[in-house]
C-alpha cells in the first residue's frame, strides 16, 4: 500500500529486496538480540539544562551483518498519542522508532466513551496544502486519513573544543516513514520507495504530511558524527490528524529591526492584526511571542534555528512573556500601538549586547494552551510555531548611546483649524523633535552617501583624533558639532555620522501645527537643508534618513506592513506646554 503523495517513488532495487527478505526470515525483531537501552539524564548533557523527559533508545545486534550493513535497526518503542511529542535521545548512528495505528487516529478516548472521528477529508487536504513546507497531497479514495508528522531536535552534538576542522554544526538527523508491516521500522539502509519516506531535517525541524490506509512506523535516525563532534542528539517527534504540531515559517519573518546602540536593540513584531475591531482584544491578550537571541561571533543556534525546543535549550538570551527565559531581564517585552494606524504589535527592548556584533533575532509564537486540546491529548500545535529569523547589529564604543527615556503629559488646547487639531500637531511635533534631538548615529568609519559627519574635531572616546587629511576635508561649522550642544557637553561621543532626519517630518509639523508657532523648514534647494535634512528613497530599497520606527529591515510594499512610527518618541521632554 502507498502512501498517498502525488509525486512516484522509484520501485526498490534488487539488492534491498534481498535484504528486506533476509531480515524478516531470519533476523525478525521479536528474536534477536538487544542491548540495554540508552538513557541519559539531564545532567549529563554537558552542562544544558535540558528540561524535557528523555526517553529510551534501541540498537539489537544482528550475528552475521554488523551494523555497518544494515544500519543500526531500532525496534518500535512506543505507540504516537496525537498532538503528545514523544521524545527520546540517540547517540550518533542510532535510531528510535514509533508506531501510528490506524485504528488508534479513527478513535479518540473521550471521558464519554469512544466514538468515531468524523474527518471532513477535503478541509483536511485544504489545510494540508496550506501548511508551509508541506508536501502536496492527492485525494485518496480509500478512506485514507491525513496525518502531519513533525520532528524538533532540542539538543545536537557539539565540537570539540579547540576543533576548527568540524563545521559549525553536525549533521542533520533524518525522518523515516514506513507503511510495510514487513518492513517494520525503516532506517537510512533501505531505499527509498514507495512504501518508504525519507526526510532530511533543517535547521534542526522537519515537517512532513500524507495520507494513509495501513499502520506507520515512524523513525527518527541520527548520523554517524566525525571525531571532532561529541555529545547525543535529543528529539521531539508529535504527530496530528489537525495540523502541525511544532511549525517553521521560513518565508514571512515577523521580527523588523528598528534601530540599536552599542550595547542595545529595539525590535518589533509585524502588525498582530490591521482589524480595528480585534485590535483592543489583542492588546488585552497580551504579548504572543517569545524572542531568542543568538550571538553570530559565538553562535550557539547554528542547526536548531527552526526548532521551538531547540531554541530553549541552547540560547544565551531569550525571553517568554511570563518571564521563564534565559537572561529574561535583558529583554524588556512590551505592547504597543504606535505608529500609523494604531495596530497592535509586540515590542522588544534587548540589552546587554555586544559592541560592534551581529546578532540573530528569533521570534517564536507560542500556542495557546486552553485551545484545541482533547482529554487524552495533547494541545493542537503545542510545539509552537517559529518564524525566521532577522539580523541586527550594534555600533562599536559608545559614540551612538541612547539617553534615558522620559513620558511627556500635558492639557489640550482649543481648536485652531477644520482640519487639523492638536492631537495632530502633537504627534507630528512628536515624531519631528524625536529625530532631531535623538539623532540615529552610525560608525564614522560606515560609508555612507545618506549620512553626514558630526563632531569631526573633536576626540574619539579613547583620546584618538582624525588625521589632519580628514579634519581638512570636514572644516565646516556643520561637520564639527553635534545637531544639538548637549550630546557634545553630556555624550561627548567624539566624530559620529548622523542619518537625517526625513524632511517630510518637518512639512508635517508646518501642515499641522498653527501657524503662530512661527514653526519654519528649509526647503530643498536652501544650502542648509543637506547638513540639515534628507529625503526618502522612493522605492523604499534602502534607509535614506531617519524616521521614528523606520526599521533597517527592509519590507516590500507587497507585504502591506504598517511600519512603528515611534522609536524613542516617548523619551524627550517636551518643552512647549500648549503641545503637552
Amino acid at each position: 500500500m502507498s502512501f498517498g503523495l502525488l509525486q512516484s517513488r522509484p520501485a526498490p532495487s534488487l539488492a534491498a529486496t534481498v535484504c528486506a527478505i533476509l531480515y524478516i526470515l531470519a533476523f525478525s525483531p521479536t528474536t534477536a538480540a538487544a542491548e540495554s537501552p540508552t538513557n541519559i539524564g539531564s545532567n549529563d548533557l554537558d552542562g544544558y539544562n535540558l528540561d524535557l523527559e528523555l526517553g529510551d533508545t534501541y540498537e539489537p545486534s544482528f550475528a552475521p551483518f554488523d551494523s555497518s550493513y544494515l544500519g543500526r535497526r531500532a525496534s518500535v518503542i512506543g505507540p504516537l498519542v496525537n498532538n503528545m511529542p514523544a521524545k527520546s535521545n540517540l547517540k550518533p548512528g542510532e535510531a528510535a522508532c514509533y508506531q501510528l495505528k490506524k485504528g488508534d487516529v479513527f478513535t479518540s478516548s473521550t471521558s464519554s466513551g469512544t466514538k468515531a472521528r468524523d474527518f471532513d477529508f477535503d478541509t483536511a487536504v485544504a489545510a494540508i496544502n496550506a501548511s508551509s513546507g508541506a508536501d502536496i497531497l492527492g485525494r485518496d479514495d480509500n478512506q485514507s486519513i491525513p496525518i502531519f508528522l513533525s520532528a524538533n531536535t532540542c539538543l545536537q552534538p557539539h565540537r570539540v573544543p579547540g576543533d576548527d576542522k568540524a563545521d559549525i554544526e553536525p549533521p542533520q538527523l533524518t525522518l523515516l516513514i514506513s507503511n510495510s508491516s514487513q518492513l517494520g521500522c525503516p532506517d537510512l539502509s533501505m531505499q527509498e520507495t514507495p512504501s518508504i519516506q525519507k526526510k532530511a531535517f533543517d535547521g534542526g525541524a522537519v515537517m512532513f504530511n500524507m495520507t494513509f490506509t495501513d499502520d506507520l512506523y515512524i523513525s527518527v535516525q541520527a548520523p554517524n558524527v566525525s571525531s571532532s563532534y561529541e555529545g547525543v542528539y535529543f528529539f521531539e517527534l508529535a504527530s496530528s490528524t489537525e495540523a502541525y504540531y511544532h511549525r517553521y515559517v521560513g518565508k514571512d519573518g515577523q521580527l523588523l529591526w528598528l534601530d540599536s546602540d552599542a550595547t542595545s536593540a529595539l525590535l518589533v513584531s509585524k502588525n498582530l492584526t490591521t482589524d480595528a475591531d480585534k485590535a483592543h482584544q489583542i492588546m488585552e491578550d497580551g504579548e504572543v511571542y517569545q524572542l531568542y537571541v543568538d550571538n553570530e561571533l559565538f553562535p550557539r543556534l547554528h542547526g536548531v534555528r527552526h526548532s521551538t525546543c531547540g531554541l530553549q535549550t541552547n540560547a544565551q538570551i531569550y525571553a517568554t512573556p511570563n518571564g521563564t527565559g534565559n537572561l529574561n531581564e535583558l529583554v524588556h517585552m512590551t505592547m504597543t500601538t504606535r505608529g500609523p494606524g494604531g495596530f497592535p504589535k509586540q515590542q522588544f527592548f534587548v540589552t546587554g549586547l555586544n559592541d560592534t556584533t551581529e546578532y540573530r533575532g528569533i521570534i517564536v509564537k507560542a500556542p495557546n494552551a486552553t485551545a484545541g486540546k482533547r482529554d487524552g491529548e495533547g494541545t493542537v500545535g503545542g510545539g509552537g510555531t517559529v518564524f525566521a529569523s532577522t539580523t541586527f547589529n550594534t555600533v562599536s564604543g559608545t559614540s551612538c548611546r541612547r539617553q534615558p527615556r522620559k513620558k511627556c503629559e500635558a492639557p489640550s488646547t482649543k481648536m485652531y483649524s477644520l482640519l487639523k487639531n492638536c492631537d495632530d500637531c502633537r504627534r507630528t511635533y512628536k515624531k519631528w523633535l524625536c529625530t532631531v534631538v535623538m539623532p540615529r548615529c552610525e560608525d564614522y568609519t560606515l560609508d555612507s552617501p545618506h549620512s553626514v559627519v558630526r563632531n569631526a574635531g573633536q576626540p574619539f572616546p579613547n583620546g584618538t583624533r582624525l588625521p589632519a587629511d580628514a579634519l581638512a576635508r570636514y572644516s565646516a561649522p556643520a561637520f564639527n558639532t553635534s545637531r544639538n550642544k548637549f550630546i557634545d557637553d553630556e555624550i561627548a561621543p567624539g566624530p559620529y555620522r548622523e542619518l537625517l532626519p526625513c524632511d517630510d517630518l518637518c512639512y508635517e509639523v508646518v501642515q499641522s501645527c498653527p501657524s503662530a508657532l512661527k514653526f519654519a523648514c528649509p526647503l530643498r534647494n536652501f544650502r542648509e537643508f543637506n547638513s540639515s535634512y534628507g529625503k526618502r528613497d522612493p522605492d523604499n530599497k534602502e534607509v535614506t534618513c531617519n524616521y521614528p520606527g523606520e526599521p533597517r529591515t527592509r519590507v516590500s510594499a507587497a507585504a502591506g506592513v504598517v511600519l512603528n512610527a515611534a522609536f524613542l518618541c516617548g523619551t524627550v521632554l517636551l518643552g512647549m506646554g500648549f503641545l503637552y
